[in-house]
C-alpha cells in the first residue's frame, strides 16, 4: 500500500473512532442528570479535627422542584467518612424548607408515609443518608433546603453521634443528590479537615480609662427650668461620679449618676435661677480603669422670664345671654391677652364675656382661657414648655412630633445643630420623636422618647442626635452591579454601615466611610458574592474630633437583589428596635385612620385602617 494509501487508511480510522466515541459518551450520560440544578451549597461541620465525630448542617438551593416521593441524599466519599452504626438514627436526620419565617422542619420516621418522610441509613466509609419524602407533599423549585445529621437536630440527645471526619487531614469530597426515580440533580461539595487549634491563655485586660463625650445640656437654658436631667456618654462600659469642685479623686466623689455599669449616664435634680452650675466628673470602668482628669458639664439657668399683662379692653360686648354661655353675643375685636385693643369682654350677659376675651358664640366659655385656647395643634395649650436640642445634617429640616403628629419644624444649623422650643403644652405625658429630611428629600430614622410634662415649669430634652439618612440606588441591584449607598449624617464623622441580607446574620459585613463638611457620605458595594434576596443596610456616625457628637444606628433601609426588596410590614413604629409604649401611643394617635404618614405604617397589616388587627400584631410583637 502505498503512503498515500495507509494515511487516508489512518485518517478514515481516527473519524470512526471519533464517532464511536461521541456515541458512547452521548449513551453513556444519562439525560436525567442535571448537575447543574443544585446552586449554593455548602455544608458546615462543628468539628473539623482528624478523627473526631462531626455534626453537619447542608444547605443548597434546587432550580427545579423536589416532588411528592422523592429524595435528598448525602453521600460522603467513599472510605474516608464513617457513618456509625449505633448513636445516629431518624432523630439525628432533619430535613427542613425555608419560607418567609425561617426553615421549617419537616416530620420524619423510619419510613415515609402520606405525612412524614422516611429516613434511611447506611453505615460504614461507603455509606450514604437517605430521606424519602413523603407521597404528599414535595419541595417547590427555587427553594432553599437545610439537611442536619449529628446531635444538633431537635430530637437529639447528648449521646447522639454525627459522622466520623478521615484520620488524615486534607480536603475531601461530599454530594448532594435529590429528585425521583426518574430525575436526579447533584453536586460535588468540599470540605477541610484540619488539625485542632487551641489557644493558651491570653490577657484580654486594657488599661485605657473610659472616654466620655456627649455631655448635656451646656450654655444656657430656659429660664423657666425647674429641673435638669444631666447626662453623658462613654466609649464603654462604666460607672461615672460628679462633683462640684474640680480636681476630685474618683473614689472622694459623693454623688453618683448610676451603680449600674452604663455607657449612657443621667441624672435629674432641681436647679434654681439666675445660677450657672458646673460639675466636674470622672469615670470606672468594668476593669478599674479610672479617669485622672475631670470633664466638665457648664450650663446657666437665667432669671425667670417676667413682664406686666396688657390692660383690659374698654369696649363691652352686647351679648344678650343668660351669663351661662347659651346666649348669641356679640365677639369684640380686641386681643384675647387683654390687649389695649377692643376685648369683647362681656359686663354679664354674653356668653362670649368673660375669660379675657372669648369668640362670641361660646357654649360654655370654653374657648376663653388667657390664650391657651385649642389652636389646632396635636397637644392641648397649657403653661408648660419643652426645649428640645441636638445635632443634626447640615441645612436639614428637622421635625418635632408630639404624640406622633407634627408640632414643630426648623432648620439644622451649619455645623448640623438645632434647637427646637414647644410653648404653651399642657401638662401630661407626651412621646416627643425627632427625625430630619436630608437635600435629597430623604427622611431619617425617628428618634423617640416619653416623659411627663409639668406645668409651670420647663423641660429641657437634650443630646438628640439624628440617626443618618440613607438611599440605595440602583434597588433592585442586578448581582455583580455597583450598589451605591449614600445619606446625609452629622458633618465630619464616621459613618459605620451594617449590610447583610434580610434573616441571614452571617452575611452581616461592615463598611465605613467619612461624612463632609456638609454631612454627606457615598460609599460603593461590590455585589458580585450577593445572591438573588431582599438586602437590609443601616447606618451610624461618630464624630471623632471636634464636638465627638454621636448617634444611635438607624432603622435599617430595605433593598432588592435581583429582585424587589420584601420589605416587612413592623411594629416598631419609632424604628428604636424595640416595640412598647411609644410605638403604642404612636398608633393610637392614627387609630381608624388609614395611618396618615407614619413611617413604618400605622397601619401594620395594610388593610387601610389603623384597628385593632394591628393592635394584636403589635401586641404578639411586644418587647416592652
Amino acid at each position: 500500500m502505498s503512503s498515500w494509501g495507509r494515511l487516508a487508511y489512518i485518517e478514515w480510522k481516527l473519524f470512526v473512532l471519533i464517532v464511536i466515541s461521541f456515541c458512547f459518551s452521548f449513551i453513556s450520560i444519562p439525560e436525567t442528570l442535571h448537575a447543574g440544578t443544585i446552586h449554593e451549597y455548602r455544608d458546615t461541620l462543628s468539628n473539623s479535627a482528624p478523627g473526631e465525630y462531626s455534626n453537619h448542617t447542608i444547605i443548597f438551593k434546587t432550580t427545579v422542584p423536589i416532588p411528592a416521593g422523592g429524595f435528598v441524599r448525602l453521600v460522603p466519599e467513599v472510605n474516608d467518612f464513617t457513618i456509625p452504626a449505633t448513636d445516629l438514627d431518624h432523630e439525628n436526620v432533619e430535613l427542613a424548607v425555608a419560607t418567609s419565617s425561617g426553615f421549617i422542619n419537616r416530620a420524619a420516621t423510619t419510613t415515609a408515609s402520606l405525612t412524614e418522610d422516611g429516613v434511611s441509613i447506611t453505615s460504614g466509609t461507603n455509606g450514604n443518608i437517605e430521606v424519602t419524602l413523603n407521597s404528599t407533599v414535595g419541595i417547590p423549585a427555587d427553594a432553599y433546603v437545610r439537611l442536619r445529621i449529628g446531635d444538633n437536630t431537635a430530637l437529639s440527645t447528648t449521646t447522639d453521634l454525627g459522622i466520623l471526619n478521615p484520620s488524615a487531614t486534607g480536603t475531601f469530597s461530599y454530594a448532594i443528590e435529590a429528585g425521583d426515580s426518574g430525575t436526579t440533580a447533584s453536586a460535588i461539595g468540599l470540605v477541610a479537615v484540619i488539625e485542632s487549634v487551641t489557644v493558651g491563655d491570653i490577657d484580654t485586660r486594657e488599661f485605657d480609662p473610659p472616654m466620655r463625650f456627649n455631655g448635656a445640656p451646656t450654655g444656657t437654658i430656659s429660664g423657666t427650668t425647674l429641673a435638669v436631667q444631666m447626662s453623658l456618654e462613654t466609649d464603654e462600659f462604666a460607672r461615672c461620679r460628679y462633683s462640684s469642685a474640680s480636681g476630685t479623686p474618683f473614689y472622694s466623689i459623693g454623688s453618683e449618676f448610676t451603680t449600674n455599669f452604663s455607657v449612657v449616664h443621667a441624672v435629674t435634680f432641681s436647679v434654681a435661677t439666675n445660677t450657672t452650675y458646673s460639675f466636674f466628673i470622672r469615670c470606672i470602668d468594668d476593669e478599674g480603669n479610672i479617669n485622672t482628669d475631670d470633664y466638665e458639664i457648664t450650663f446657666t439657668v437665667p432669671q425667670f422670664p417676667d413682664g406686666s399683662p396688657g390692660d383690659d379692653g374698654d369696649n363691652e360686648g352686647e351679648g344678650d345671654g343668660t351669663g351661662e354661655g347659651s346666649g348669641d353675643s356679640d365677639p369684640g375685636d380686641g386681643d384675647p391677652s387683654g390687649g389695649d385693643d377692643d376685648s369683647g369682654g362681656s359686663s354679664g350677659g354674653g356668653g362670649g364675656g368673660g375669660g379675657g376675651g372669648g369668640s362670641g358664640e361660646s357654649s360654655g366659655g370654653d374657648d376663653g382661657g388667657g390664650g391657651f385656647e385649642g389652636s389646632g395643634k396635636p397637644y392641648q395649650s397649657g403653661d408648660g414648655r419643652v426645649i428640645i436640642t441636638g445635632y443634626a445634617f447640615p441645612q436639614s429640616t428637622v421635625y418635632v412630633l408630639v404624640d406622633g403628629a407634627i408640632a414643630e419644624s426648623v432648620s439644622a444649623n451649619n455645623s448640623g445643630s438645632f434647637s427646637v422650643t414647644i410653648d404653651e403644652i399642657a401638662r401630661g405625658a407626651y412621646t416627643f420623636g425627632i427625625y430630619a429630611v436630608d437635600r435629597q428629600s430623604v427622611r431619617s430614622s425617628t428618634f423617640s422618647t416619653t416623659f411627663t410634662v409639668t406645668g409651670g415649669r420647663g423641660s429641657t430634652l437634650s443630646n438628640v442626635n439624628v440617626m443618618p439618612s440613607i438611599k440605595v440606588t440602583p434597588n433592585p441591584v442586578t448581582p455583580g452591579q455597583a450598589l451605591t449607598v449614600s445619606g446625609y449624617a452629622i458633618p465630619n464623622a464616621q459613618v459605620t454601615l451594617e449590610n447583610q441580607q434580610d434573616k441571614s446574620s452571617a452575611s452581616l459585613r461592615t463598611f465605613t466611610v467619612t461624612s463632609d463638611g456638609n454631612g454627606y457620605w457615598q460609599t460603593t458595594l461590590d455585589t458580585g458574592a450577593f445572591r438573588n434576596g431582599t438586602y437590609k443596610v443601616r447606618a451610624k456616625a461618630e464624630q471623632l474630633s471636634g464636638d465627638l457628637v454621636k448617634t444611635n444606628f438607624s432603622g435599617y433601609t430595605f433593598y432588592g437583589v435581583g429582585q424587589q426588596a420584601d420589605v416587612p410590614r413592623s411594629s416598631d413604629l419609632n424604628r428604636d428596635g424595640k416595640v412598647n409604649l411609644i410605638d403604642f401611643s404612636i398608633l393610637l394617635f392614627h387609630w381608624n385612620t388609614s395611618g396618615g404618614n407614619s413611617n413604618p405604617p400605622a397601619d401594620i397589616n395594610g388593610d387601610g385602617k389603623v384597628s385593632l388587627t394591628d393592635f394584636s400584631i403589635m401586641i404578639f410583637n411586644w418587647t416592652g
